[in-house]
């Protein structure tokens, strides 16, 4: 399974490492000193009882470095994501799925608007998470939460064991955002 993340702040470092740890092929698209520092260093997460290290496969400031992926996970700030959407297309291909995890609920349908409903799934995240330096995440030990729901067809729960997360999965969009 092929997974980006995008964003490789405090949230998207700390899904990307669990992935990677989880044995899944992670590339991370980020900028700047924070691409250098996980390129360099790889992702260091520290939480209750436990240390991991993990290096990514690819570490890219531009998605078309990466490619086409299974799973996109969009982990930048909500009003990020109409400048972010077109950067995005290089990672979608014909049975990408593109899950945002951001706060409110607008994010879905901006991705949606630009990458095709049949691409986006509404999606949030719980999770205690903070960056002590690029790449050098502390989980704080709240048990993280993935809530998802298809825009378009019915909800699969198949799709993300495949990608080792545990998600909450609703048959409505608007269940996720809303419980």
């Amino acid at each position: 399974m092929k997974i980006a993340v995008f964003g490789a702040g405090a949230i998207g470092s700390f899904y990307a490492g669990r992935l990677i740890q989880s044995g899944e092929e992670v590339s991370i698209v980020a900028r700047g000193r924070t691409r250098t520092a996980i390129a360099e260093k790889g992702l260091q997460i520290e939480g209750p009882g436990e240390t991991v290290r993990v290096q990514a496969r690819h570490v890219a400031e531009d998605a078309v470095e990466i490619g086409a992926v299974d799973l996109v996970l969009v982990a930048v700030k909500a009003w990020q994501i109409p400048a972010v959407a077109p950067i995005l297309k290089p990672l979608v291909g014909p049975e990408t799925r593109v899950l945002p995890l951001q706060n409110g609920v607008e994010a879905a349908d901006q991705l949606a608007d630009v990458l095709g409903r049949e691409h986006v799934l509404n999606g949030m995240t719980k999770v205690i998470v903070r960056t002590l330096s690029p790449g050098h995440i502390e989980d704080l030990g709240f048990e993280p939460l993935i809530a998802a729901g298809e825009l378009v067809g019915p909800p699969s729960t198949t799709r993300f064991s495949q990608w080792s997360l545990q998600p909450v999965v609703s048959d409505t969009e608007s269940a996720t955002c809303f419980g």
